[in-house]
């Protein structure tokens, strides 16, 4: 998937918080769905924010507050990306080589 960092620093600061966490959910979801058509992402949003990522009968999952989310979504564009992977990376998800430079980019 690619990506670029002025549109996402653009979102990063004038998107509300949820919205914010929706287009970065989003963004995982494509990018997981493009390395295994098999990858279910599902996303709550009512009094804590979770991510859960359904793969190879395996279930990871990251829980978030409203305020965790705001503060990472203004320390950079990307830092909400990050986090999201690195705690599903830490649950055992094993990331492929990606297509295009959103992993470049999440990890810069």
């Amino acid at each position: 998937m690619e990506t670029t960092s002025f549109y996402r620093q653009t979102m990063a600061s004038t998107y509300a918080t949820r919205k914010f966490f929706e287009k970065v959910t989003t963004d995982l979801q494509t990018q997981l769905r493009e390395w295994d058509a098999e990858v279910c992402v599902e996303v709550e949003k009512w009094r804590q924010y979770v991510v859960k990522v359904t793969f190879e009968n395996r279930l990871y999952r990251m829980n978030l507050t409203k305020n965790e989310i705001e503060l990472y979504q203004h320390e950079s564009p990307f830092a909400l990306d990050r986090l999201i992977l690195d705690a599903l990376i830490k649950q055992g998800l094993t990331l492929k080589q990606p297509a295009g430079n959103y992993l470049d980019v999440v990890y810069a």
